[in-house]
């Protein structure tokens, strides 16, 4: 009996995907659990993490152009690179971690009969930068697929009950993005590695730095030379290379690489405030639960957040932040008039008004919808 995971990535630095398969290995349900991925160069061909095996594809296609043909012939060297290796194996249930390995699960389960946990990290359809032939493709492919699929997964709860609105019922559970937070948590002291003043806050961005977050906005905003406080960003993207320019020109801009997932909470308990400003672009942008909110909280520091639904309910419900409509106007104005002493008053006892937000409590969820389908 094997659970096997599959994702159109490397798995290193999927946190979602690493605590997923280990509280499904806890749970005792198989044999073996394995997650199938694509490699870096930098990658092991395959490791184990924990309970789980990581196989990691090699894919002769992987320096093609990104366009749709080039990339559709990459895919299909990693379909037929994992049907390979999966064909003739007992597996049980086959994870499918976004929408992109979809069609390879459900070639999979006409070949062994398991069942398929479809687990929509986001709403697949509707992302941004997702527009014309692309979408349409894909929103056709999900709409086709979708009757091949045993259980659904999915992050947010504007996200679920949209798939709920769309397609036919099926098992579905809601598992966020809530960190695995550790057992004591060492901040790290930040605002003294950057000099931040007393006067000042230190806020803290981490994540993929990409458009449509935010980015952009609080770097013109923070530049401002109305603004006392510091900004620092945590990780990679195509906006790297921006915010290093801005970090130079602005001694208040800082940057850092990105840190291991089990770290991230010790960083964000040595800044003062998170930044979560994610843009209404498109309906998957305005339904996000990202995991840099709860990274932010579980670490006690409270967030400036964009007024989307879903953020907005977690701010309100543990009083754990401020809500704005981005705009770089209203952004230079509310960093112009935050205090120190209001940043920390509502600081205090955040950790506590946050303590049932745990891993250990969200994969319930997720073991409950495999007891379902396994019928245990």
């Amino acid at each position: 009996m094997i659970n096997l995971h599959l994702a159109l990535n490397s798995i290193t630095g999927d946190s979602r995907i690493l605590k997923e398969t280990q509280s499904i290995a806890d749970s005792n349900f198989f044999e073996r659990v394995e997650i199938a991925g694509i490699r870096d160069p930098e990658d092991l061909a395959t490791e184990t993490l924990g309970k789980c095996h990581i196989s990691r594809f090699s894919l002769r296609g992987r320096g093609l152009p990104k366009d749709l043909l080039n990339q559709g012939l990459k895919y299909l060297e990693w379909h037929w690179r994992v049907v390979q290796a999966y064909a003739n194996k007992p597996l049980t249930v086959i994870h499918c971690h976004d929408f992109h390995p979809l069609a390879i699960a459900i070639h999979l389960k006409q070949l062994t009969g398991a069942k398929i946990v479809y687990d929509a990290h986001e709403l697949e359809t509707e992302r941004t930068g997702l527009r014309g032939m692309r979408q349409s493709i894909v929103r056709l492919q999900e709409k086709l697929l979708w009757p091949y699929i045993d259980a659904f997964i999915t992050v947010s709860p504007s996200i679920k009950a949209w798939y709920q609105s769309h397609y036919t019922a099926v098992p579905t559970a809601l598992v966020r993005n809530i960190p695995n937070c550790p057992l004591s948590i060492s901040p790290k002291p930040l605002r003294q590695q950057f000099k931040v003043p007393d006067r000042a806050l230190l806020f803290l961005y981490f994540g993929y730095l990409s458009k449509a977050r935010g980015i952009e906005l609080c770097l013109e905003a923070f530049q401002s030379e109305q603004v006392p406080h510091h900004l620092l960003f945590m990780g990679d993207g195509s906006l790297k290379e921006v915010i290093l320019a801005a970090q130079k020109s602005c001694p208040r801009i800082h940057w850092l690489s990105p840190v291991p997932h089990y770290e991230v909470v010790n960083y964000a308990a040595g800044a003062d405030v998170g930044i979560s400003l994610i843009e209404d672009v498109s309906l998957n942008e305005r339904y996000v639960l990202p995991n840099k909110l709860f990274e932010s909280l579980l670490g006690g520091i409270p967030v400036l957040a964009s007024a989307l639904p879903d953020q907005s309910e977690i701010i309100n419900t543990y009083n754990a932040g401020w809500l704005i409509q981005p705009s770089r106007d209203i952004l230079i104005d509310w960093l112009t008039n935050i205090t120190p002493i209001e940043a920390m008053q509502l600081r205090h006892g955040l950790r506590e008004r946050v303590n049932t937000l745990t891993w250990q409590k969200e994969s319930e969820q997720l073991v409950d919808l495999y007891q379902k389908i396994l019928k245990i």
